[in-house]
């Protein structure tokens, strides 16, 4: 929670941004020509690339923040509930977890990377097409900062730069969900005690069709038989987050 408050302030920074480029290149009264117009968009091109290109260090980091930290975790767990014989097994690589798509399986998703570079793409696209709408029908410059950025009566909810902030915080909590189930199953793989692990959902009106069909299957380690009665995930290399915002 503390990650996304600071996502967004990051964000609302760069809406101010946003707003006073508009208002300093596309004044009142003004017929802006093709010239003036490539400009507005370069600058605004410019300005948002560097926005998502802080936010995603500012992801990285966290998450290379949160592996040690879940890794010494799941050891003190392990070890206080087992009373391991074995010792603590050398600790995975987050920048290898950042590699992989957040969703295994056939309906895999994108990774930590692919997922920026298009948020980056539709999040201009949206801001550019709206500032066209605007400058088409000469619309006023409070018209043009309100359609992109938003306005202050709806705490700037209605712009079209909006979507990238909601956007940005669904992939703030999915990428930790990623990083921590990752870093977990290369640590519980490495501990002969642990036997395997099980898909836990959180059930309620909110739980999709495809967590709530994997809620309490298995995967096993090595060749460790399954507990009677239990069933087998499927497919076998899937794992949480199953969608943006999984909270399996």
């Amino acid at each position: 929670k503390r990650e996304v408050r600071l996502m967004l302030r990051l964000f609302e920074e760069y809406d101010i941004k946003l707003s006073n480029i508009i208002r300093t290149m596309y004044r009142e009264g003004m017929k802006i020509n093709s010239f003036q117009y490539k400009a507005m968009i370069a600058a605004i091109s410019a300005k948002r690339s560097e926005l998502l290109d802080k936010a995603g260090k500012r992801i990285h980091k966290t998450l290379a923040e949160a592996g040690p930290t879940e890794h010494e975790k799941e050891w003190e767990l392990l070890f206080a509930a087992l009373g391991l014989s074995s010792s603590m097994p050398k600790q995975a690589k987050v920048s290898d977890a950042l590699k992989q798509p957040f969703s295994s399986g056939a309906a895999s998703a994108a990774s930590l990377g692919i997922w920026l570079a298009a948020l980056k793409a539709v999040d201009f696209a949206r801001i550019r097409d709206a500032l066209a709408l605007a400058v088409s029908q000469q619309e006023s410059v409070d018209s043009a900062v309100a359609r992109t950025v938003g306005t202050k009566d709806n705490k700037f909810r209605d712009g079209v730069a909006a979507f990238s902030r909601n956007n940005v915080r669904a992939l703030v909590a999915t990428s930790i969900v990623h990083v921590a189930q990752w870093m977990r199953e290369k640590f519980w793989s490495r501990v002969s005690e642990v036997a395997g692990m099980v898909w836990v959902a959180i059930l309620d009106t909110s739980t999709t069709a495809i967590c709530r069909s994997r809620d309490n299957k298995v995967v096993m380690f090595g060749n460790n038989p399954r507990p009677e009665g239990a069933s087998l995930l499927s497919p076998k290399g899937a794992r949480p987050p199953a969608h943006p915002n999984c909270r399996s």
